[in-house]
């Protein structure tokens, strides 16, 4: 399979609907309030990703997952402890146990000078904040870090690596936490992706189409990803699941010999 393949993420074509309903406005505010409603209603779309495996895991029967609708308004306030609390773009959460898997999600969604890095490193420092705070309070909770940006990212270096491949970059450095006990590791996150989506039809890929990228894959250094190193939005959130809900069997020794 490749990029022109792909059919539009439900999900992300409703997000890009959302962001262009928009009042929109000129130079950065507009460009602002695009992003917002698009982060808005991505956040929705891996919520609902959540709700059809929790239909699909019986152990998640009882959790909660935020926001509901973009109607119902997005980035629930989590509490962290009785006086400390914490807006998370998307949440998994216990009645009994609080959050235990969040979604921070970042975007790159619009070029400065032909390149869409101008804000990597704001974004970068702010999710590393975010998940640090949580992790605090809450470190067995899994913490993901998305970074969303268009198709265009991953081409819009004339030499050297594209945005695309410097964010991988980048979140390498801040993701693959070691475990709960590891203190020094609060600040990352346990899961990282970047989310490439096509905002605009092109002559061979559909608007909404979208791929998310795992970090641990080697990105190319300038163009898009072969689609077999991605996954869907569903399979990423399976993905999540799967790592966060993992059982963890003993494994015993052998005793010594009497």
């Amino acid at each position: 399979m490749t990029w022109r393949d792909l059919a539009p993420e439900p999900g992300i074509l409703a997000a890009l609907d959302h962001a262009d309903g928009g009042t929109g406005g000129k130079g950065q505010s507009g460009k602002r309030n695009w992003s917002e409603r698009f982060a808005a209603g991505c956040a929705v779309a891996i919520a609902d990703g959540l709700r059809a495996e929790k239909r699909r895991r019986r152990q998640l029967a009882r959790k909660i997952v935020r926001p509901e609708s973009l109607a119902g308004g997005v980035e629930p306030i989590t509490p962290l402890t009785s006086t400390i609390s914490k807006k998370v773009d998307v949440t998994l959460t216990d009645p009994n146990l609080g959050l235990e898997i969040g979604f921070s999600l970042k975007g790159l969604n619009s070029p400065d000078d032909g390149r869409y890095g101008k804000n990597l490193t704001g974004r970068c420092y702010e999710l590393s904040d975010e998940v640090r705070l949580i992790h605090r309070y809450l470190p067995r909770c899994v913490m993901v870090g998305i970074f969303f940006m268009p198709l265009e990212a991953a081409a819009d270096a004339k030499s050297g690596p594209s945005t695309f491949a410097r964010t991988f970059e980048a979140l390498r450095e801040r993701s693959g936490r070691a475990g709960s006990l590891h203190g020094e590791d609060h600040f990352r996150c346990d899961h990282a992706f970047v989310g490439l989506y096509c905002r605009t039809a092109r002559d061979d890929i559909g608007r909404g189409a979208c791929r998310f990228a795992p970090v641990e894959e080697d990105p190319p250094m300038n163009g898009r990803p072969k689609v077999g190193t991605t996954l869907s939005l569903e399979s990423m959130v399976a993905r999540v699941l799967d790592a966060a809900t993992e059982s963890r069997l003993s494994l015993w020794a052998a005793p010594e010999t009497d």
